[in-house]
């Protein structure tokens, strides 16, 4: 679709390391023909600078939050376009999407992050599915996936 949101359906949604493990396996099981509904995802690359930020300071996101959390305008407009483009195929102005944070490193065979980053269920409108990116975002700094990170949880054991 763009530079930093991809469609469900694009080749590179296969890639977990571009669109996380969850999406890809979403993209081969829609592929193989199972009923997956329309889906985008927001490339890690475009959260990379915020949630290394994050992760690099004891205090989490507290100093990130006085600078810049929300998406940058590129990022949002192809979020807003994306979401505008999901609910003209569902018939309607606007889609009711969920909006989920998946880090790279969340599910991985030695270790679990599960259920550790915001979620936000039947999301509609623009501006609510932006601010729900954000939240997203945003867990990344609370405690519980700060906590986990620290003690090597949600990284590969070696």
């Amino acid at each position: 679709m763009g530079r930093w949101v991809l469609d469900l359906d694009d080749p590179a949604a296969a890639d977990p390391a571009v669109a996380g493990a969850k999406l890809a396996t979403l993209h081969r099981l829609r592929r193989e023909g199972l009923a997956v509904p329309r889906a985008f995802v927001v490339r890690a690359s475009a959260s990379a600078p915020l949630l290394e930020a994050a992760m690099a300071t004891e205090s989490g996101l507290g100093a990130q939050r006085d600078r810049q959390v929300l998406p940058a305008p590129a990022l949002a407009g192809e979020i807003a376009a994306f979401s505008l483009e999901l609910g003209r195929a569902e018939g309607r102005g606007e889609a009711q999407v969920a909006v989920r944070s998946s880090a790279l490193g969340e599910d991985l065979p030695g270790a679990s992050a599960a259920g550790q980053y915001h979620s936000a269920l039947g999301v509609s409108g623009e501006r609510a599915v932006i601010e729900a990116v954000t939240t997203c975002w945003a867990s990344a700094a609370s405690p519980r996936p700060v906590a986990t990170r620290r003690t090597g949880a949600g990284r590969p054991c070696p």
